[in-house]
């Protein structure tokens, strides 16, 4: 995720499998590192576990960072009923 005037998705690393966010993406929960991710993600990160129109997504954050992604998710993942 990258700040700014609004938070936006921006892959950090060209091998990220995650190019851009899916259609439909849908909050599930924040949860801490396993033991097992905890050897290759940053420390102090959470991981934020999503539903989407392709699948279960999880995303990488660290802590003060969780609230804005959050809400980020919220906000781009409702449908917009204005479009026909």
């Amino acid at each position: 995720m990258r700040a700014g005037s609004e938070f936006r998705w921006e892959p950090r690393r060209s091998w990220t499998r995650l190019r851009e966010l899916p259609a439909g993406l849908r909050y599930v929960r924040a949860r801490e590192t396993t033991f097992w991710e905890f050897w290759f993600l940053p420390f102090g990160a959470l991981v934020i576990e999503c539903e989407s129109s392709a699948g279960p997504v999880r995303l990488c954050v660290h802590a003060e960072q969780a609230v804005h992604v959050v809400e980020m998710i919220r906000r781009i993942g409702a449908p917009d009923f204005s479009k026909p």
